[in-house]
């Protein structure tokens, strides 16, 4: 359904939820587009070189599978990390892929020549970061001449605002396609879910710190200053991502659930955090942190089994696929259900290898917090399809 419209549309936006086969499908849409000689070249943009490494892995996949294919497409370029290949695609688009992280898009797309970009389809793989003020300044009409344009993303609200929003409509388009969590459950594309939450309170020290940070928001108010209330919301947000109650009582859990922590990833706001649910661990089960500077060898050996739990951040809240993994522990929340969306859906991923899959979500919840009721309230109604 969603390759056939967009062969009709020509550009836009698929929405489908995580797991259930963005890449193939826009994989199967690039194969049509070749058969039928609409292309001859294809640009793929996303951020993060894990993610960016399993485009390349699934492209040569993809090609040594498809003869067709392999003789129209012979060459696959990449331009991120210690690969920087994309001057020799623009010099010749023509058979040829390139994957390019995004933040090289911008140096690099108003380089290639309007003529060939009638023949490029370009994908945008998590595109609700593509209208970022960075993208707006560089890229604004880049994506004119392109006929293709193909933006993908399983939570497409927008990260910047609505002016990343406009940004993102018009270079690419509309949404024309949807497929997402609930029916992706129902349908039994993604495997069920439990969900058990676990109460979570403020010491008197971060209580007196949100007081502050609201004092101080309202006296500059007072005084004529501009103030946001979605920046109040956010610091007021830190405080509570990061409160020190959750550990003791992620600690008091995992005493009660000694399986819970195999198959697990670990979902923290901070470094100190995750060094605390470290030294909780230790000796335990195999885990490792995975943070910013990390080596990705750790990811893949969770990914193999070789480790029990991953400790992480914001860094693996998107696209990466590890059908093995069954819990998740949210100790730390988005406000949005976009980052919430991108961790949840790391462990609702078929398993092949275990097809009675069962996911687990735990979740950090303060019933007097409205951010993190309404978000309980949405998960515990996911957890409730049958």
């Amino acid at each position: 359904e969603a390759v056939d419209k967009f062969l009709l549309v020509k550009a836009g936006i698929l929405e489908m939820a995580t797991g259930t086969g963005k890449t193939k499908t826009s994989l199967e849409i690039l194969k049509r587009l070749v058969d039928e000689k609409k292309i001859n070249s294809c640009i793929i943009s996303t951020s993060g070189n894990t993610l960016l490494d399993q485009w390349y892995s699934e492209l040569i996949n993809f090609i040594n599978n498809n003869k067709e294919i392999s003789k129209n497409l012979k060459k696959i370029f990449r331009h991120y990390d210690k690969y920087k290949d994309s001057e020799r695609y623009i010099s010749n688009p023509e058979n040829s892929i390139l994957i390019i992280s995004r933040d090289n898009l911008q140096k690099y797309l108003n380089f290639v020549k309007d003529e060939y970009k009638k023949n490029v389809l370009i994908i945008h793989d998590e595109v609700h970061g593509f209208g970022s003020p960075a993208n707006i300044n560089h890229l604004k009409g880049s994506h004119k001449n392109f006929i293709y344009k193909l933006g993908m993303s399983a939570t497409p609200e927008r990260e910047y605002g609505e002016d990343g929003n406009e940004f993102i409509i018009s270079e690419i388009g509309k949404t024309f396609y949807k497929f997402p969590l609930d029916k992706a459950i129902q349908k039994e594309v993604l495997c069920k879910m439990d969900y058990s939450t676990q109460d979570y309170y403020l010491s008197d020290e971060e209580n007196n710190e949100i007081k502050s940070i609201i004092k101080s928001h309202h006296a500059k108010k007072a005084a004529g200053e501009k103030v946001s209330e979605e920046d109040l919301a956010i610091r007021v947000s830190k405080v509570r991502k990061n409160a020190e109650s959750k550990i003791s009582k992620f600690s008091e859990y995992i005493q009660k659930n000694p399986n819970s922590i195999k198959n697990t990833i670990v979902f923290v706001y901070s470094k100190e955090r995750g060094r605390q649910i470290s030294q909780i661990l230790d000796g335990k089960v195999k885990y490792s942190e995975f943070f910013d500077g990390d080596v990705n060898d750790r990811l893949l050996e969770f990914a193999q089994g070789k480790l029990n739990c991953l400790i992480t951040c914001h860094r693996l809240s998107q696209g990466i696929d590890i059908q093995g993994l069954k819990n998740v522990f949210l100790i730390a929340s988005d406000r949005s259900k976009l980052e919430t969306i991108q961790r949840i859906g790391r462990c609702l991923r078929k398993n092949p290898k275990d097809p009675d899959k069962k996911a687990m979500v735990v979740d950090f919840v303060d019933s007097g917090y409205d951010a993190d009721k309404i978000r309980s309230e949405w998960l515990t109604n996911l957890s409730e399809i049958n």
